[in-house]
Order: C-alpha cells, then structure tokens, then sequence
C-alpha cells in the first residue's frame, strides 16, 4: 500500500511539473507570436534545444498536439512548423507520434534535425575539463545519417507535411540527397558559421548540377517523384 501511494505521488508530481512547464510555455508562445506574426512568413517551435533541460517536460504528445493547436490559433495564416532532435531505431515510434500530434493540431510540417546533446561526461578532453554546463551540443557533419533517417521518416509517414531538413549540409549532395529523401527545403547554420554565405550559392549551383545529371527537369520534379515514391512505401504509418 505504501509502495502505491508513493508511486501515485511520483505520478502526480510529475504531471503537475508538466502542467506548470506547459504553461509556462504557452504564455511564452504566446507572447512571441502575437508581437512578431506581423513580420514573419512563420514559426518553429523548438522543443528540443539540447541547452534547456527543462524542454525534456514539453516532449510528450499532449503538449505537441496544445501547442500546434495555439500556434494554429495565433497564426493560422503563416507556416508553422517544430523542430526535431535526433533519434535512434528505439526512439522513431516516439518520435512519429510527437511529429503525428503537432500536425494533428493543426501544424505543416517538421525542421529536422536539432543538435544532438551530450552528456558532459561523453565530452571529450580537453573540453570536458573546463565545460561548466551539464551538457553539450554536437551539430555539423556528426548529424547527417539523423538527418536524412529523420527525413525518410516523416515522409513517408506523413506524406503531405512540410519538411525542412537541416544538419550537416555542407556540399551540394548533402543538399540533394536531402532533397531526394523527400524535404521541401533546407537550413542551415554550423556550415555558414565554416564557409560564410556563399556556401548558399555553391549549394544551389550544386543541386542544378544534379538535377540535370540525374534527367530531372527542376526540383519540383524531383520532389513529385520523391513524393510518389513515399508514398507507396507506407502512407500515414506514423500516426499508428
């Protein structure tokens, strides 16, 4: 009898912490939109900064589907989109399911993907040394497999959604073999920071390259074919 009351307190401690982080959230968001919807074409929502331990609370379906269904409320005529952190095989049934609830609520689509957090004690010397935080965050080329995993993912479970795909893209083919797995578009931020934003012109030069070599006629073509070809392999499989 003891052991169940102190797991139903766990229980409701834990969701009281979630109500409180959710709201607290929703106020921020709201905050946001409502000042800055008259200068921007859109919102991402970012749950999964790997800074901002306390993020990990707003990570569950319920606050997706919330949140999108705001988002949506605020801002019903700008894109609306989340971004994603990393996962791995034991982590996509979840990840689908965050990615089902916030276009469920009303949302376009996924930024995928986020910066990868490690812990500080998986940073490697001479860092881990002096690093004064409780984690770190790994982007660049280390998030290229997550990236175009992620992408496939999502395509193919929700076919119609919006995918942005960012982590890694350094060269023209990161840029197509994201674009091939089925993103609408790309982002970018580690690699301006190495080659500055020119890096934009190399990419979409690049890109053309590969249109042309590969006998599509523009990109739209490639992401019909894309899109098709997606399809076929599952439809809504994310939603289950």
């Amino acid at each position: 009898m003891t052991q169940a009351k102190t797991g139903y307190g766990d229980f409701e401690r834990r969701m009281n912490q979630l109500m409180q982080e959710s709201s607290t959230a929703r106020k921020e968001m709201y905050e946001l939109v409502t000042r800055l919807k008259q200068y921007a074409d859109g919102f991402v929502w970012n749950p999964f900064s790997p800074n901002t331990a306390a993020l990990q609370q707003l990570r569950v379906p319920e606050v997706f589907y919330e949140t999108s269904r705001l988002m949506n409320e605020l801002a019903h005529d700008k894109l609306r989109m989340v971004k994603l952190g990393p996962y791995g095989p034991e982590g996509k049934a979840e990840a689908m399911k965050l990615v089902g609830k916030f276009i469920e609520g009303g949302g376009h689509g996924v930024v995928t993907t986020n910066t990868k957090m490690i812990p500080r004690e998986e940073i490697p010397q001479p860092y881990k040394g002096v690093w004064g935080y409780p984690s770190a965050g790994r982007s660049g080329a280390y998030l290229k497999q997550h990236r175009i995993q992620s992408v496939r993912d999502i395509r193919i479970g929700f076919p119609d959604s919006v995918i942005f795909a960012t982590g890694g893209i350094f060269t023209p083919s990161d840029a197509y073999e994201s674009f091939a797995n089925g993103a609408n578009g790309i982002q970018g931020y580690t690699p301006y920071a190495f080659y500055g934003l020119g890096l934009a012109r190399t990419l979409i030069r690049g890109v053309r390259e590969r249109l042309d070599k590969w006998g599509f006629k523009d990109l739209a073509e490639l992401q019909r074919t894309t899109s098709d070809e997606m399809r076929s392999l599952g439809g809504h499989a994310g939603t289950e």
